[in-house]
Formats: C-alpha cells, structure tokens, sequence
C-alpha cells in the first residue's frame, strides 16, 4: 500500500499490457519500482566510493603522518630536555625516514657524542652522508663498521658503493 494517494491511484488504473513478440510494457507501478531500484543501486555505488576514499585517505594519513606527529613531539621533548639520548635518537630516525639527512645527521651526531662505538649509528651516520653526497666522509664510518662489526655485509656494499662513485674503482671492485 502506498502513503501517497495519486499515486496508488494511477498504479491500480493502468493496467499491464502485452506488445507484439511478449513483452510486457511497463505500468507505472513498475516503472516506479526500477527508478527507485536504480536510485537504490547508485546510492549504494556512491556510498561504496566515499568509504573507498575514507579507507584510502586513514591509509595515507597512518602511512605518513605518524611521521610528522611524532617528530613534532620529539621536538617538544627536545626543546625540554636538548641532551636527551633516546630523544635525539628518535629525532634522527625521523628525519631520516622523511628523507631530511641533513637535520637527520645533526641528531645522529648528538648520539655518537655518547655512543661512538655503537656500529649501527655508524652505518646510519654513513648513509646520511651518502644521501648528501659527502661519499668520502661516509667512508669513514663504513670502514669502521667493516673494521669492527662480525658480519659487515651493509658496510662492503656502501664502501663499495662510495667507492665507485668517487672513482676509486680498484678499490669498489674488492668490495
């Protein structure tokens, strides 16, 4: 039954008729019925789209702005406490990932001021220097690693590296 009276009306006044070949044309009532059935279907489309998006935009938003957040209160803890190591530490993780080896060094330097003999940080502080091109700085610290670490697999790869890019190329080609 149908809350608005025309239209119970015109549904119940025409009535279904047969063309040539058996199709059946459409009543009113039927045609009604497929425009609210096409706007049902397109509503849901719609709908489909937007959370399509608003899974899309928390997937960007959770991939990058994690990043940005936390640097922001690093740096509210750093303005607090400037010597703090795990404070420096992280500082210098984060620009490093957002690809700012500049202010990256800068922090990673802080740290080799209290840990000079942590390997890890050397390689961290050589591929800051490679990522601005002072290959021959990077060197330095990839030897140290290779020097000391059991297993300096990453540190042969970046002298390699360095090495060729400065031309040193008898060198790159023992490593």
């Amino acid at each position: 039954s149908c809350s608005f009276p025309a239209a119970s009306y015109m549904a119940k006044s025409v009535p279904l008729t047969h063309i040539g070949f058996g199709f059946a044309v459409f009543t009113i009532t039927s045609a009604l019925t497929f425009v609210i059935s096409l706007r049902t279907i397109l509503n849901g489309i719609v709908h489909l789209l937007i959370y399509a998006l608003y899974y899309l935009n928390i997937f960007l938003i959770c991939s990058i702005s994690p990043l940005i957040l936390f640097l922001h209160y690093y740096k509210q803890a750093d303005i607090i406490a400037p010597d703090a190591l795990w404070t420096n530490r992280h500082l210098a993780l984060c620009y490093h990932k957002l690809g700012m080896p500049e202010q990256a060094l800068q922090y990673f330097k802080k740290v080799e001021i209290v840990q000079p003999d942590n390997l890890n940080l050397s390689l961290q502080i050589g591929q800051c220097l490679v990522a601005l091109k002072r290959y021959e700085e990077a060197l330095g610290y990839f030897f140290k690693v290779e020097y000391l670490e059991k297993n300096p697999n990453n540190a042969r790869r970046a002298i390699g590296w360095c090495s060729f890019v400065i031309g040193k190329y008898e060198e790159a080609r023992k490593y």
